[in-house]
């Protein structure tokens, strides 16, 4: 076969074909912007290692997921395809003081669920006993400031 056949395909009957592994993460913030875009879109999960290793030599030019398949393109990198769906969908501002402001609120939901996925994962690590901790209740504080800001931004 060729390069491109060996290249994963998007999904037929569907604007976009997000890919990322089974589960929650920093696709998040992707699939939110694709609802509000009202953009239909498949998900497809990269389920295997061979499969993730594959991707990574044609495809993920910096070895990471998710990447997202729209108009022609594959990108990469969570936030630059978080932007580029809220200008396409027309949720970007129409002044560049309205987009500043919304990359502030992105910049913060990506953050949020940073915080909580970490937390997340450091109690699934170290158990329960890990939620009395001090470290786990910084990273909840910090967590909750960076929400009630975002309630002022927006």
């Amino acid at each position: 076969g060729t390069y491109e056949d060996a290249r994963e395909q998007p999904a037929d009957n569907v604007t976009a074909t997000l890919y990322y592994f089974d589960g929650r993460g920093v696709a998040d913030q992707i699939r939110w912007m694709l609802a509000a875009g009202n953009i239909t879109f498949a998900q497809k999960s990269v389920a295997t290692r061979e499969l993730f290793l594959k991707m990574a030599e044609r495809q993920l030019p910096f070895g990471q997921l998710p990447i997202l398949q729209i108009d022609g393109l594959e990108l990469v990198q969570s936030q630059a395809i978080v932007r580029y769906l809220a200008k396409r969908s027309h949720l970007a501002g129409q002044t560049v003081r309205d987009e500043v402001k919304c990359d502030m609120i992105a910049e913060t939901c990506s953050d949020v669920s940073n915080i909580t996925y970490a937390i997340l994962l450091i109690c699934v690590h170290y158990g329960t006993h890990y939620y009395r901790s001090s470290s786990w209740l910084c990273k909840l504080r910090s967590a909750v400031l960076k929400v009630q800001q975002l309630q002022k931004l927006i």
